[in-house]
């Protein structure tokens, strides 16, 4: 049975910067939010984002996962007719719709709603080099017993059920 918990009053990690104002950053990258490269001497490494996992976060063991805020200021690019692009700040509305968009999945597949803001720091199981290395593995044992290629509250079950293995 998943139990998830998005650590929705957890403390914000501090692995640099702390007491420091936040600082924008001008990028689509989280490697480039100062606190994710700080990080990495703690043995953390940004979640995945891609709509896939969304989920993990919330059910990777609390004590291996951390989360700093977003401070990126991500873009998109404008095409005109004549061939110009013109690269933008995404407004307030881009990143409501994406958070809608991840919430109605994560709905979907049974789970809460996740904070926003957020950008989610884990620590891999033991015996992996990468969080993303062990969930490759859960992907393709996932696929490998007739899992579909979406997320689904089975995919969520059949992740929860290797990840409690994998730390334990």
């Amino acid at each position: 049975m998943v139990e998830p918990d998005w650590g929705v009053d957890d403390p914000e990690g501090s692995f640099g910067s702390s007491g420091l104002p936040w600082e924008p950053v001008y990028s689509d990258s989280v490697e480039d939010v100062l606190e994710v490269q700080a990080a990495r001497s703690s043995g953390f490494r940004p979640a995945h984002e891609a709509p896939l996992w969304c989920f993990i976060p919330a059910i990777w063991p609390a004590r291996e996962r951390s989360w700093v805020r977003d401070v990126r200021v991500r873009h998109m690019t404008r095409a005109w007719s004549d061939g110009r692009t013109e690269r933008l700040p995404w407004t307030t509305a881009e990143y409501a719709e994406l958070e809608a968009d991840i919430n109605a999945l994560l709905h979907d597949v049974g789970l809460p709603p996740r904070p926003a803001g957020r950008i989610w720091l884990l620590r891999p199981p033991p015996t992996y080099a990468t969080a993303q290395e062990a969930l490759d593995e859960v992907w393709a044992d996932w696929l490998a017993s007739g899992g579909v290629g979406t997320v689904t509250p089975e995919l969520v079950a059949h992740t929860d059920t290797r990840l409690r293995r994998l730390f334990s």
